[in-house]
């Protein structure tokens, strides 16, 4: 009586089964995606056959939210003015796009934000929404060192000793 437990219950085995082993089928299957439009406003949560890449867009004077920009006619040698796409409105092709300040105005800005009694100081906040701006597409360009999208795949290489 090899199978008999104390108390004369068997043990039962059951007999294992293999993920090959397992037989299913696949019935349904539902993506849903959270979309940052052109324009800066979001849909969450839509139905992903509800959309479709755009695959007439303009290339080079095309812009979405987050991408830097460059100003365009910058002098040969002088420093390139440099930004983020805020909104893009296709349509019209003009984008608004917030300009970073440089050195200079980023000094004057923090300035004027901690001295209440500068008579021409409105504050850093006053200061860095005059810096956003509406411009023509064809006014910008991606700026040269980070001219990556949403979607591309990046590496990070390993910092070299």
């Amino acid at each position: 009586d090899g199978g008999s437990q104390p108390g004369g219950a068997k043990k039962s085995r059951k007999k294992k089964v293999a993920p090959s082993d397992a037989c299913v089928e696949v019935v349904g299957c539902h993506t849903r995606v959270d979309v940052h439009w052109q324009d800066g406003k979001r849909t969450a949560d839509a139905e992903a056959v509800t959309l479709a890449p755009a695959k007439h867009v303009d290339g080079y004077y095309e812009f979405w939210p987050q991408d830097f920009v460059v100003r365009k006619g910058a002098a040969e040698g002088e420093a390139q003015q440099v930004g983020v796409v805020v909104s893009v409105d296709h349509d019209e092709r003009i984008a608004v796009v917030s300009w970073r300040l440089n050195d200079a105005e980023a000094a004057r800005a923090m300035l004027y934000a901690n001295a209440a009694d500068a008579a021409d100081g409105e504050g850093a906040a006053a200061q860095a929404e005059q810096r956003r701006e509406v411009v023509p597409v064809y006014d910008i360009a991606p700026h040269p060192d980070f001219n990556f999208k949403v979607g591309d795949v990046v590496l990070r290489l390993p910092s070299i000793p």
